[in-house]
């Protein structure tokens, strides 16, 4: 049975996911005032992450339409979706509508529907996953079930450069932005069993943090088990090497990826962000 993956442009996805013809990213829009981006293959990234530093206003996004997720319908027999946290974007909603839209059409290929939860590393995380079992001949039920049980599983945690995304985006009060940063404080957020933005922890200043990142990512490798690690950085490799080193000295992993993360993620990421998907 042929299988399609579809992943709204939040997903950070590996040169290897990239490569796949069955897996395939669904852009969402970014604007910054009247200025529109599609979040595809040729946005540039450093461009974008350049412009949003200098506009002092909320960076916006649109998700994309049910017609963007629709019209792929038809190319497989099963169809697995992907979104960043539906608390987050109105992607998954709008997936949501795409699937009605099908089966109301009387569409016939079976298509499955998963919250991330989370986003950019995350997503890249499930993608894996559900390759991984399509090549070890998992049908579409022992597909859904994997998937799902490493959806429950899985964690996303992130460190910031700077919480003025953050702050812009509404998930962080201007006050409590301005007595961190006057503090050099760096939160260390993830996310809850919902998909919302929460903290987890603190450290002042940014190396203390990815330490502090570094500690609370393998704690829950070590707690679940896992074996694979996406680690997306905003326009700061080197950082993500080191976290990846403090990483493996901590845990064995048999997979571990680093991926540089553009368009959606850096509204709240910015640049010197790290995002893991664990």
């Amino acid at each position: 049975m042929s299988y399609l993956i579809l992943c709204d442009s939040g997903a950070d996805l590996t040169d290897e996911l990239k490569a796949k013809e069955e897996v395939i990213k669904v852009p969402l829009s970014l604007m910054l005032g009247d200025e529109v981006f599609v979040d595809d293959e040729n946005l540039d990234a450093l461009d974008f992450l350049k412009k949003m530093k200098n506009y002092p206003d909320t960076p916006k996004s649109a998700c994309p339409s049910p017609e963007d997720y629709l019209k792929h319908f038809d190319k497989a027999d099963e169809v697995y979706i992907i979104t960043i946290s539906s608390k987050l974007s109105a992607s998954y909603n709008s997936a949501k509508i795409a699937i009605d839209m099908y089966h109301e059409e009387k569409g016939k290929n079976k298509i499955y529907l998963i919250d991330s939860k989370g986003a950019a590393a995350t997503q890249a995380l499930l993608a894996n996953k559900i390759v991984e079992l399509k090549n070890a001949g998992a049908d579409y039920d022992e597909t859904v079930k994997g998937v799902e049980e490493l959806n429950a599983k899985k964690q996303t945690t992130f460190v910031l450069e700077t919480l003025e995304n953050l702050r812009k985006n509404g998930r962080l009060t201007g006050l409590k932005a301005f007595i961190a940063e006057a503090l050099n404080i760096k939160p260390i957020m993830t996310t809850d069993e919902e998909g919302n933005i929460i903290k987890a922890d603190q450290a002042r200043g940014i190396n203390k943090a990815c330490v502090a990142l570094a500690d609370l990512t393998a704690k829950h490798a070590i707690e679940t088990g896992s074996k694979a690690l996406v680690i997306s950085h905003c326009n700061c490799s080197e950082r993500a090497e080191k976290i990846k080193a403090m990483l493996e000295e901590k845990h064995k992993f048999e997979k571990v990826d680093i991926v540089p993360t553009g368009g959606i993620a850096t509204l709240y990421a910015a640049e010197g962000g790290i995002i893991i998907g664990c």
